[in-house]
């Protein structure tokens, strides 16, 4: 079996029309020329590696593989024993330029052309362009190459672009697809969705709500991911400890603003998002005695707040409180489950924390 221009152009279409609902949602708006021009820095680190893989081996194929975008997604594979994982990361490390071997520039370039002549296909946003349309027909192809032999393919995303070309091609191509959840199920109307063959679930209380981007969600084999839950250490550094779990939402630190406020008899840790790089926003807080920036889990908190982490539903197993609040009125297991202490509104929040803060 061949690659078609079709598949890549179902991906890509499915692609975006899912980023424009989700972004439409959290209020994300278009970038423009700032996502043109990071686009076509990325074709260029791509090109480098189509370049570079010219001289490389092809990489040794294996029958079952979990395909990973994250080192979140890689820990979840091996919490599922799968040992055969490829990591795509943006480097120029051998292994990540001989994924590349064999992409046909000329294919990617005649991929794009039709994505940007077929307009009525699609909706056209900042986040949608020709430089990216090609990167995503060089990609394409080096994900195809990637399983090809394969017959069992594993991954964990969701409304990416990695899982929607993934799924396609499993389809396509008669391989059995595994989704691996990977935290919370946020619920969007109309989304494309995924076509698996088995799911690995986090939390059971997630199996229900996996019909928002599984296709035939009620007929799934669900399997219970081992491990889950964390095994955090008692810390004695800080006491009365809360912490706040970012989500990357600039608009979460009114959370965060209210506990420091009225939490003046313990520690408050800033738990950063794993993949938040710029610590910034956080550095004022730093000033206050009794808040502090750390990557380290531990055991002996209060409660943890934020906006929706899936941090918080690890730490309830663990018997710490998880507060949830619904800045940005996202529909998720969180907020419809009812197994949690929710609030949709920061007004609400405040006011049952003032009263827990004075106990």
């Amino acid at each position: 079996m061949h690659l078609g221009l079709d598949q890549i152009m179902e991906a890509y279409h499915a692609s975006f029309h899912n980023r424009n609902i989700i972004n439409r949602q959290a209020k994300i708006s278009e970038q423009g020329l700032k996502f043109k021009v990071i686009s076509l820095l990325y074709n260029l680190l791509l090109l480098v590696k189509v370049f570079i893989a010219l001289f490389q081996k092809r990489l040794n194929s294996k029958e079952r593989i979990f395909v990973s975008w994250s080192p979140l997604h890689s820990k979840l594979a091996k919490k599922i024993g799968e040992e055969n994982v490829i990591e795509i990361k943006m480097g120029l490390h051998d292994d990540q330029t001989a994924l590349y071997k064999s992409v046909s520039v000329v294919k990617a370039f005649q991929a794009a052309r039709l994505v940007t002549t077929m307009n009525s296909k699609r909706e056209i946003t900042g986040f949608d362009n020709f430089f990216f349309a090609f990167a995503f027909g060089l990609e394409s192809q080096m994900i195809f190459n990637l399983i090809r032999n394969s017959r069992n393919v594993l991954m964990a995303g969701q409304v990416d672009r990695f899982s929607i070309l993934l799924s396609v091609l499993c389809r396509d191509m008669g391989k059995h697809f595994t989704f691996v959840q990977h935290g919370v199920n946020n619920q969007f109307d109309n989304l494309y969705k995924l076509r698996v063959d088995e799911i690995y679930y986090l939390f059971e209380i997630s199996i229900p709500f996996f019909g928002c981007f599984v296709l035939e969600a009620d007929k799934q084999i669900y399997k219970p991911i081992p491990q889950v839950k964390p095994n955090f250490e008692v810390c004695d550094t800080y006491e009365n400890a809360i912490a706040f779990a970012s989500q990357f939402m600039v608009e979460d630190l009114r959370i965060l603003d209210v506990l420091i406020e009225h939490w003046k008899h313990g520690d408050i840790l800033i738990y950063p998002h794993p993949t938040e790089k710029n610590l910034d926003y956080f550095r004022k807080y730093t000033a206050v005695s009794n808040v502090h920036i750390t990557s380290k889990r531990i055991k002996n908190i209060k409660y943890i707040f934020s906006s929706g982490s899936t941090l918080g539903m690890e730490y309830d197993l663990i018997g710490v409180v998880p507060v949830f609040i619904n800045l940005h009125k996202i529909s998720s297991e969180i907020f419809l489950s009812q197994k949690y202490i929710c609030f949709n509104d920061i007004d609400s929040f405040q006011e049952w924390f003032v009263s827990e803060a004075k106990k």
